[in-house]
């Protein structure tokens, strides 16, 4: 840290499984992708979390949403859910974790997380607040769009489109070139060979709507 970096608090919405990771990450990360350095010791949330937990991840706990001139991380698994809040909240900017390899000509905005062991390759466009969970793999030229949650050892060939709020389930598989509408699901360890319409849940191998039969017509 140089002595004109600027130190900054972080603060989380939420404080379940998931905020707790992302407030694993954001600690491990330590800075935002400028560089600027932050700490992390706010948590917000609308019910007081388990004062054991707070005490054991070194956390203050304040009620409510943070006021518009902080930043803020959303710690919710759901897209639908940053959404909403994400219309209540300024987002801080985008957070990697080193552990996580992301190249160079990768463009991410605000509020996005990408965990540990993730990668994102080569020309991939990344909306708002979309979380790119543990050892997850997106390819070259992709583009997600805001609120997108790729769940833990997902992965997500080239040029593949993924819409707003979409969640591509853990150990999901997407076949190259594939589109994927607004607020789908891709379910655990489906495999994507067709492109999905919006609001569609997909579940199998080969993946198709929920409720069809895989040997159907």
């Amino acid at each position: 840290m140089t002595p004109t970096s600027r130190t900054r608090e972080a603060r989380i919405v939420g404080f379940g499984g998931h905020g707790r990771e992302v407030l694993d990450c954001l600690r491990r990360a330590g800075s935002d992708r400028t560089g600027d350095p932050f700490t992390v010791s706010i948590v917000h949330d609308e019910h007081q979390p388990d004062p054991v937990l707070l005490a054991r991840h070194r956390v203050r706990w304040e009620s409510g949403l943070p006021a518009r001139s902080r930043p803020t991380y959303l710690g919710v698994g759901s897209g639908a859910a940053r959404r909403a809040l994400a219309a209540r909240t300024t987002a801080g900017l985008a957070v990697l974790d080193p552990a996580a390899a992301v190249g160079p000509t990768v463009s991410i905005g605000a509020g996005s997380i990408v965990f540990a062991f993730a990668t994102v390759t080569v020309d991939v466009a990344i909306g708002r607040h979309v979380h790119i969970g543990r050892g997850a793999a997106v390819g070259h030229d992709c583009v997600l769009g805001d609120f997108v949650t790729v769940l833990p050892l997902a992965s997500v060939s080239g040029n593949v489109r993924i819409g707003e709020g979409t969640t591509i389930g853990t150990g999901a598989l997407i076949r190259q070139g594939v589109t994927i509408g607004r607020d789908a699901f891709v379910g655990m360890g489906a495999v994507v060979l067709d492109d999905v319409p919006d609001g569609t849940t997909v579940v199998g191998v080969p993946a198709v709507p929920l409720g069809r039969d895989p040997g159907g017509s």
